[in-house]
């Protein structure tokens, strides 16, 4: 078949999805006229024929041989892509069984929710994003505000010339910061103040669609300039490390090789029994990684233009896919087993 499928009055098809569009596959046997077209075709062979309408007329062209050819050649190379042999440099011996795919589970009494993470790489000032705003709570009744304040930069001194200068710094003041309810009277700020700039984080919160949390970090202990290299496993000047470790949140390897979001999804799914997904659309990322063995579920990774529909004008259909990839014997290579147990578990889904 053309690879974006047979136009009108044009065989041989064999079902509906070879042809283009709305266009439908006519059966017939021997020269039965084709509705639509003019002329009788090649014995037996299908043609393509718009269902709306009986009264076009057109020449029958089967698709000639060499593009047949060409067609043919394509199939085998996209079969040929599709085995593990080709995606790994493993001995594979299949066992000629069919793989079994766990069913999808249902839970009637949960509601469908969905967690979205957005993780900006690189640095945030978070003291310009959520400034302290009406702070009067601290235990030793310190202005959490004025402290802030002056941590950030604001002074007054004089000048040689005796003049009285005054420096902002970099925190901001409270006509540029939009308040917010701090919503927790053991926070020393009864108001928090959002960066003028970001009026639609202010409207997620007010809306109960955002949180915020506020001092959270990967020490490992509370440690100070002097111990914090002996006492903290992660580089925490370094932004790569950070990152890496703020999607793991195991600094001490409890559950090496998995990320926060993969161990909540093998929770809500194994252990609550709640049907969980995980999916990025910036790549593979540790985050969704669940902990080996546990059972959850296996991040999917999509294109940031949204999905595109697999195998839309199928010259290689989805069961032959399957057929090359059924189960492998105990002694056959790891990586190739690995690459054929997850496309047919995609190809499933």
């Amino acid at each position: 078949t053309h690879p974006n499928g047979l136009g009108l009055c044009e065989g041989d098809c064999d079902t509906d999805n070879e042809c283009e569009g709305d266009l439908i596959c006519f059966q017939r046997s021997g020269f039965t006229q084709v509705p639509g077209c003019s002329g009788d075709g090649i014995d037996s062979h299908d043609y393509c024929i718009d269902p709306s309408s009986c009264s076009l007329s057109c020449s029958l062209q089967n698709v000639p041989a060499v593009e047949r050819k060409e067609d043919a050649t394509r199939c085998i190379q996209q079969l040929i892509v599709t085995t593990s042999e080709f995606q790994s440099n493993n001995v594979v011996t299949p066992s000629g069984q069919e793989r079994s795919y766990t069913s999808s589970q249902t839970n009637d009494d949960e509601p469908y929710k969905a967690l979205v993470y957005i993780f900006l790489a690189g640095g945030a000032d978070s003291y310009s994003m959520l400034s302290p705003y009406t702070c009067a709570n601290a235990p030793d009744g310190t202005d959490t505000y004025e402290e802030f304040r002056d941590i950030r930069g604001r002074r007054t001194y004089v000048n040689d010339e005796g003049a009285t200068i005054s420096v902002e710094g970099v925190g901001l003041p409270r006509d540029r910061l939009l308040p917010i309810d701090g919503n927790n009277p053991d926070q020393p700020c009864s108001i928090f103040g959002i960066h003028e700039n970001l009026p639609a984080l202010r409207d997620l919160y007010n809306d109960g669609d955002l949180g915020w949390i506020a001092n959270a970090g990967l020490l490992s202990m509370p440690s100070d300039r002097t111990n914090y290299r002996g006492n903290n496993p992660t580089q925490i000047f370094a932004h790569n490390a950070m990152q890496h470790d703020s999607k793991r949140n195991d600094l001490f390897d409890f559950f090496a090789g998995s990320g926060v979001i993969g161990r909540m999804a093998d929770i809500l799914n194994i252990d609550k029994g709640i049907p969980t997904n995980t999916f990025s659309i910036s790549g593979s990322q540790i985050l969704l990684v669940g902990e080996g063995g546990y059972g959850g579920p296996s991040p999917f990774t999509l294109s940031r233009n949204g999905i595109d529909a697999f195998n839309q004008f199928p010259e290689v259909s989805t069961d032959s896919i399957k057929e090359l990839n059924k189960q492998t014997t105990s002694d056959s290579g790891f990586f190739g087993e690995t690459w054929s147990l997850k496309l047919s578990e995609s190809l499933d889904k």
